[in-house]
């Protein structure tokens, strides 16, 4: 609690009642018949709430069987979320707000401008805050909307690239290729003749120094995002995962025709493989689906593919095949989609 708050509270003689969820304090002081009660509720989830509701009701119900005839009662919302004040408060309990990230105190017309002297110490304890971080609150706020937004897988699979490359980055150089090798880099004769196929799933997850990480996760960070909430959490993560192997797998099988072997590692053929799953989407939808513009992505997509044709050290075979799975299981998902809606209707 904050110490502006608690030592109003002191000062006025409040004694605390316990009650089965921290977020929610509830104190309270009585004069003769009359009694004096504050709830302090941090509405951090829907969970605390529905349990706010529930212990107000049970607060009256105890006050009122013990014989107090008038009931006076203030509830301070401490939230991140104003529209989970709006669900939540109970019609005839009175409240006030505190908007955390926004550091904004605030009274609705249709309520109690005081409350024997509270809204000094709530006034103080927002101001406090200000002094301590202002702007700091409201860029974590903006952060974490936008997160929010974003699709968890995509977010987890990009948390799992930057880890793995900050755990290789301590031991040792992403950019030597020889300790790249050793921590599951792709290497066809090591595949093929040493049956190591692991390295075509663990390939996928290594990044030859941080640019490279950098741009794949980028793309991913995009892309992935709008993917994923087309097609479900589940099926995404089947099209970047499958859709990868089928890179590595057409840039081995290029390996092996030409006789050229390489060590290669990175993203880049899952990243295609969502790609290909979002050229599928704009074929069938007639080039319809948010955040997403046809013409640019179609110019991104040749200019990503003309530039590892173009360059030297990129495995573009695995780019090329990643579009190419990437595409065809997203329309099988389709498939098998429909065709579960189809049963259900029958």
């Amino acid at each position: 609690m904050n110490h502006i708050i608690e030592k109003y509270l002191i000062e006025n003689h409040y004694a605390r009642i316990k009650t089965p969820l921290e977020e929610v304090q509830v104190f309270y002081t009585t004069e003769s018949s009359r009694i004096k009660t504050i709830i302090i509720c941090q509405l951090k989830t829907p969970q605390v709430g529905e349990k706010y509701r529930s212990i107000l009701f049970n607060m009256r119900s105890l006050f009122y069987s013990k014989g107090y005839a008038d009931v006076e009662e203030i509830t301070l919302f401490l939230t991140e979320e104003l529209d989970d004040v709006k669900q939540f408060r109970v019609e005839d309990a009175p409240y006030w707000t505190v908007d955390l990230l926004q550091n904004r105190f605030i009274i609705y017309e249709d309520q109690p401008n005081d409350f024997y002297g509270l809204r000094t110490a709530v006034e103080q304890m927002v101001k406090e805050r200000m002094e301590m971080g202002e702007g700091v609150h409201a860029l974590l706020y903006k952060t974490k909307r936008f997160l929010k937004q974003r699709g968890a897988i995509t977010l987890l699979l990009i948390l799992a690239n930057v880890l793995t490359f900050i755990v290789l980055e301590c031991l040792g150089s992403t950019e030597d290729e020889r300790f790249m090798f050793y921590h599951g880099a792709a290497f066809t004769p090591s595949i093929l003749l040493s049956h190591e196929y692991y390295r075509l799933f663990t390939s996928m997850f290594l990044h030859f120094g941080i640019q490279h990480l950098f741009n794949n996760m980028v793309v991913l960070f995009f892309l992935g995002d709008v993917l994923e909430k087309q097609i479900g959490k589940t099926s995404f993560f089947l099209v970047y995962l499958l859709g990868g192997l089928g890179g590595n797998l057409l840039s081995l099988f290029v390996d092996v025709r030409t006789s050229q072997f390489a060590i290669s590692a990175g993203a880049s053929g899952a990243v295609f493989a969502i790609m290909g799953g979002l050229v599928f989407l704009l074929t069938v939808n007639k080039g319809k689906i948010p955040n997403i513009s046809p013409r640019r992505f179609g110019i991104m997509v040749f200019l990503s593919l003309y530039q590892g044709f173009t360059s030297v050290g990129i495995d573009n075979y695995a780019h090329l095949g990643g579009l190419i799975s990437g595409f065809f299981m997203t329309g099988l998902i389709s498939f098998i989609h429909i065709k579960k809606q189809k049963k259900q209707q029958y």
